[in-house]
């Protein structure tokens, strides 16, 4: 199975950080078998992987709690396997706080400004496309 089907579940979607925790487990779990010269479904099954993603545990035991029984190369790489874990947390946790860190940054652009209600003038106005600030009068947040 794919790693897309194996994250397939009857709920919502699939987070970006699950999907990168999965893109990330499924790369791991490749390179150590080359590395041991074992199969890849030996060294950890599609569905061991899939629930891994979709938990995305932060923690050893957390992770460990979820596959039972636990693979021998998830044991002895639990701690690299929790890393990636963390990692696609962090790296979600990061995308979203630089998207509000934009946000935030544009909403500052005058104190009180926010962005002017637009009409669509057929009359040719603003065909620049600028955007058109205004601050909000009493009351009008």
């Amino acid at each position: 199975p794919s790693r897309r089907s194996s994250m397939r579940t009857r709920g919502a979607p699939p987070s970006d950080a699950q999907c990168r925790c999965a893109a990330a487990l499924w790369d791991w779990r490749d390179r150590t078998a080359r590395a041991e010269d074992e199969s890849a479904a030996a060294t950890c099954p599609d569905a061991a992987l899939a629930r891994i993603a979709r938990a995305l545990p932060r923690s050893i035991a957390g992770l460990l709690g979820l596959v039972r029984p636990a693979p021998v190369a998830l044991v002895a790489h639990g701690e690299e396997v929790a890393g990636l874990v963390l990692d696609s947390i962090r790296e979600q946790e990061e995308r979203e706080g630089g998207t509000k860190r934009t946000l935030d940054a544009l909403l500052r652009r005058a104190p009180g400004a926010v962005p002017a209600a637009r009409h669509t003038r057929f009359d040719g106005g603003d065909e620049e496309g600028e955007e058109e600030w205004a601050t909000p009068g009493p009351g009008r947040h």
